[in-house]
């Protein structure tokens, strides 16, 4: 598997717009119908904030419920708390930004997901006061594997790309992306340390094999066994368990590399989830420099 395929295959920025030709495709009707509601329910009169914030929706409406739909699909295969939703969509997607704030834009994704509701593209339950949504999409097997071993940040099986500005992107098929964490919040132009940052992406790393596969992350949860906390813990372990074994069994011994992003203090960040040079004891041992040398301990 190349680079390109990899990124392809793997990176949520590519499945995201897979989903969305796919919906297009299998759901013409029903997205037509919701951005007709959408259009009406935005033209009738409420209290005074109310109306601000769904003058502020952007005009695409069809764009709006595409970009919903698909980061439910994305996170809420189980249920998931509807804010989490909220907060996922208006923070990933600039053209579901209304614009009034994080607070307000996220009542208004909450609005559109309630028209969504109506339909049978999602579930939302109310479990404690708590409302909890789950998508009710049903994908082809191709995108259902594809989402298993979904990893935010995959790690590079090339040298990544020269960082010229705060918004380049090491990745070879993604043209754009804020170096600076916390996106439209925390992105600025001002100088950050593009030369540090393009020194650690240019660090060639490999796996240790033999840790790999003879040793596993251990499970740890502070929760009780019989309780959902627990439950969800662990589920979540069996997933990154899965995703980490199959990045493994592809990556063996090539050489690989992570690219890193600052936050708005400056503090570097290496980018990668079930593998990462900043990650647990196990991670950080599994992760080895490419080339190697003999250190005699002679200046």
């Amino acid at each position: 598997m190349n680079q390109s395929i990899f990124e392809y295959t793997l990176h949520p920025y590519h499945i995201s717009k897979d989903i969305q030709e796919y919906l297009l495709d299998k759901y013409t009707d029903e997205i037509d119908n919701l951005t007709t509601s959408l259009r009406e329910y935005i033209s009738q009169s409420y209290w005074d904030s109310k109306n601000k914030r769904l003058q502020a929706i952007n005009k695409d409406l069809t764009k709006v419920i595409l970009n919903i739909l698909t980061q439910t699909v994305l996170i809420a295969s189980d249920y998931v708390p509807l804010l989490t939703i909220c907060s996922s969509v208006t923070t990933t997607y600039r053209s579901v930004t209304f614009g009034l704030g994080r607070y307000h834009d996220i009542q208004t994704c909450a609005d559109v997901l309630w028209l969504i509701n109506q339909t049978d593209l999602i579930l939302i339950d109310i479990v404690d006061d708590t409302r909890y949504i789950q998508s009710n999409i049903e994908l082809p097997d191709e995108l259902v594997n594809r989402l298993t071993i979904m990893c935010v940040l995959p790690p590079m099986l090339v040298k990544p790309r020269t960082l010229r500005h705060n918004k380049s992107c090491g990745y070879l098929t993604i043209n754009k992306d804020s170096l600076i964490l916390g996106d439209k919040e925390n992105y600025h132009d001002e100088c950050i340390s593009l030369d540090v940052l393009n020194t650690l992406n240019s660090q060639a790393l490999c796996l240790d094999l033999d840790i790999c596969y003879k040793f596993q992350k251990e499970f740890k949860s502070e929760f009780d066994k019989d309780t959902d906390e627990y439950r969800n813990q662990k589920k979540t372990y069996e997933r990154a368990k899965e995703q980490f074994e199959f990045f493994r069994d592809k990556i063996q011994d090539h050489t690989i590399h992570f690219t890193h992003k600052v936050d708005k203090r400056g503090r570097v960040y290496s980018q990668g989830y079930q593998m990462n040079t900043q990650g647990t004891s196990y991670e950080k041992a599994y992760l080895q420099l490419k080339v190697k040398e003999f250190v005699t301990g002679e200046l």
